[in-house]
């Protein structure tokens, strides 16, 4: 069954992504909790491991809103596929990729 309010979530509002490189850090999280609106977790990675999940499930994100890209250049077209606005991300290829979204953290 289709969550509509959630799907509905993701159409309004402002987004926002990390990749996990930056909210593995404290002060990447401290950054994510002050950002407001649809947050996102799109990394590179093809799969979490525990770490990985207890810093997502620290910060109280919905899993469904984590991708594992498998790669740059597919978490690039993420970024662009779901709209997000502003994306920290430690990997200067990225901001090559999206300049005016990527911030470099």
């Amino acid at each position: 069954m289709i969550d509509l309010d959630y799907l509905r979530e993701l159409l309004v509002g402002d987004k926002t992504g990390f990749d996990y490189d930056v909210i593995s850090t404290q002060r990447g999280q401290s950054l994510f909790r002050r950002t407001s609106g649809d947050k996102w977790v799109i990394t590179a990675r093809s799969r979490g491991d525990n770490d990985f999940w207890r810093v997502i499930d620290s910060l109280k994100l919905d899993r469904r809103q984590v991708i594992f890209a498998g790669s740059n250049q597919r978490k690039v077209e993420a970024i662009r596929r779901l709209g997000i606005e502003i994306f920290y991300d430690v990997n200067p290829s990225v901001r090559s990729m999206l300049p005016g979204v990527v911030r470099l953290f």
